[in-house]
């Protein structure tokens, strides 16, 4: 019974993959066919493994301090968006921004005052968090990055609420 159901699911893909009746049915690129449709279903397979252990990985590493990492992390680009939303050439009546180019508004050695430059350009927790590969995340010292990022938060916002009084 699962073979039949394995050799149906094979036999669909294969239909779905043919350009035409014709390709479907040459039997000379049956075996390439079936190769690269194999490929193709082990990259997504392991991708969505990927995904899963680095979740898996950063939950251990992080242990009870996981959700309030990524608390910050979320929370810290929340308010990177209102900032570019807020910035010119947005329309606030219906939250649409353009691309305009800003000259060096965008650069981390732009016109910013201390706070942004430092939320938007100088915190590593983003990137560790992100981008770290899976297998060098119990390397990084995360109470040092999430102390960091949670001062330059607090310093953000301080400046951001100084300046809109």
């Amino acid at each position: 019974a699962n073979s039949c159901k394995a050799a149906r699911a094979l036999e669909q893909l294969l239909w779905r993959t043919a350009f035409d009746l014709n390709e479907y049915q040459d039997m000379e690129t049956l075996d390439q066919r079936l190769r690269t449709i194999l490929a193709v279903r082990l990259c997504n397979r392991i991708a969505k493994k990927k995904t899963y252990n680095r979740k898996q990985v950063l939950t251990n590493v992080l242990d009870h301090r996981y959700q309030e990492t990524k608390s910050l992390v979320e929370t810290i680009q929340r308010v990177k968006l209102e900032k570019v939303a807020t910035m010119k050439g947005c329309n606030s009546n219906n939250g649409v921004c353009p691309y305009i180019p800003l000259k060096n508004e965008f650069k981390a050695d732009g016109p910013f005052p201390k706070p942004v430059r430092d939320l938007f350009f100088y915190t590593p927790l983003i990137d560790a968090f992100e981008k770290t590969p899976s297998d060098k995340l119990d390397a990084i010292p995360w109470d040092t990055l999430r102390d960091d990022a949670q001062r330059k938060l607090n310093a953000y916002l301080e400046y951001n609420q100084s300046t809109t009084l």
